[in-house]
């Protein structure tokens, strides 16, 4: 066999995000920041090891299924658009259409704003973890979740990761507070 296998589970699972939490807690000491009383926004989710890693659980909850079909929706309306009987993929449609390169740049856009959105906001909440508590050499984590959406395939999300976390401004990394991002999800192998 040449090439990648690719593997997608089928039906119900026991959710990810409770068995990370119990890990972080029962194996890295985890003493969770979330607080009833607290209603500041800016802290992450839990610190670790004692306190020299701050962690920060997202949970891609919203399927980007509909911002891509809204995409394919408008490629639909062009000329080179091809008849297509059954199910293929979208990148095997766009790789064979003129401005391919530019076409498979703005489907990955669509479908990694979410990543890209978690990350914005875990650099945000890991930076101002780490000015208030002083910590030195804190390592700062992201742990990005798929529950369950099958159009987060595991190449996808390492793309938009990769893209947003290069990405300067001025020559500054935008998101320099994420130092690690850890992708979990059971929908793919």
């Amino acid at each position: 066999m040449t090439g990648q296998a690719r593997i997608e589970r089928r039906g119900d699972v026991a959710p990810l995000t409770p068995r990370v939490i119990k890990f972080l807690v029962e194996a890295l000491s985890g003493k969770s920041l979330d607080s009833k009383e607290s209603s500041e926004q800016l802290r992450p989710d839990y610190v670790c090891l004692g306190g020299r890693l701050a962690v920060e659980i997202k949970t891609l909850e919203e399927d980007a299924t509909a911002r891509l079909d809204n995409f394919t929706d408008e490629l639909r309306l062009r000329n080179d658009w091809p008849e297509i009987y059954g199910s293929v993929p979208l990148q095997a449609v766009l790789k064979n259409m003129g401005d391919s390169d530019n076409l498979q740049k703005k489907a990955l856009d669509r479908i990694g704003r979410a990543i890209v959105s978690h990350v914005r906001k875990a650099n945000k909440q890991l930076r101002a973890h780490a000015e208030k508590s002083g910590q030195k050499n804190l390592v700062k984590l992201l742990i990005l979740i798929n529950e369950d959406h099958e159009i987060y395939e595991p190449h996808i999300v390492a793309f938009a990761l990769q893209r947003a976390l290069t990405r300067k401004d001025n020559g500054i990394f935008v998101y320099a507070d994420v130092n690690a991002v850890l992708y979990l999800t059971e929908r793919h192998a």
